[in-house]
């Protein structure tokens, strides 16, 4: 579901938000490559002026590193320019550098590890839809 969840731990005092999807402010890739993060904005642009857009997939998700367990949102971007060329951006953790995974659904969170006291206690609320 698309929106803004509040995350917060049961076993200690870590909350954080995080979007998912996006609103319909954005639907298509052309109104969206204003979110997408500056290091790739160039990038995205000129593969969609150069080769068009076949298939894209592009929304707010959250990444969940598998090392440190650091937890974060990023606005996320796939595009498939034909059978065989496919951009996705990638997102790094913050904290280790380690390349990060995404997170399909805002329920798969309260399976990670707090990222401050690594009890598997996390609790989800939807904050707000987006418009």
């Amino acid at each position: 579901m698309s929106g803004v969840y509040l995350v917060m731990c049961q076993s200690c005092s870590y909350s954080q938000g995080f979007k998912f999807g996006v609103g319909n402010k954005f639907s298509n890739l052309n109104q969206a490559v204003c979110l997408v993060n500056a290091n790739m904005r160039y990038q995205v642009q000129e593969i969609i002026r150069d080769n068009g857009l076949s298939e894209t997939d592009f929304g707010y998700r959250a990444f969940h590193c598998p090392i440190c367990n650091n937890l974060c949102d990023e606005f996320w971007v796939r595009i498939e320019q034909d059978s065989t060329s496919v951009f996705e951006t990638e997102v790094y953790c913050s904290k280790c550098g380690n390349r990060m995974q995404s997170v399909l659904k805002p329920e798969d969170m309260k399976a990670f590890p707090c990222p401050d006291c690594y009890n598997v206690n996390l609790d989800l609320v939807r904050v707000m839809p987006w418009d």
